[in-house]
């Protein structure tokens, strides 16, 4: 008797859609409806500008938002991303517009900066709840300056103060 064939993980039918729909140029509004002509118009559609690529950006996030974050639908939607980016990145730089390009940049860059400190492992830990491991990351004599400044970081003072007390209150 021949076994079965181990299942594969696959995307979901929403996020296989949604591919479907951007490849075949379909645009999103900024509320998340998707426009699209018929026929010969869909076809004439006019290219991306900077607004249909940032509500595509966010509506790629609102729905890998909606899968765990190792999921393999949020990753294959997430990976969109580094193309949209690119894509705007390309448009402004095309705009020759110095001011716009200079903000572009140092927007790219804050917002690389703040994505570096969310995968870090102690803030992965207290996404998932795993408060305990944040505690002894946090304790630890080697990662723990590193594992403080990340979280003070990502919660800001009044959250890191909360975090402080409670965090006390669970070691003891």
């Amino acid at each position: 008797m021949e076994e079965a064939a181990p299942h594969q993980p696959g995307l979901a039918p929403e996020v296989r859609r949604f591919i479907e729909r951007v490849g075949s140029g379909e645009k999103v509004t900024a509320d998340g409806a998707w426009f699209a002509g018929d026929g010969a118009e869909a076809e004439a559609a006019r290219p991306y500008n900077i607004t249909d690529l940032l509500n595509m950006r966010q509506l790629v996030r609102k729905t890998a938002g909606a899968y765990e974050p190792g999921d393999f639908n949020a990753r294959a939607l997430r990976k969109l991303l580094d193309s949209v980016d690119d894509t705007i990145e390309q448009l402004v730089e095309a705009s020759g517009d110095e001011a716009a390009i200079l903000t572009h940049r140092k927007l790219r860059e804050d917002y690389r900066n703040k994505q570096r400190a969310l995968d870090n492992p102690v803030i992965e830990a207290a996404r998932e709840g795993r408060l305990r491991d944040v505690d002894k990351a946090v304790m630890d004599p080697q990662s723990g300056p590193e594992s403080i400044r990340v979280l003070k970081e990502v919660l800001g003072t009044q959250w890191w103060d909360d975090f402080g007390h409670n965090s006390l209150a669970r070691l003891i």
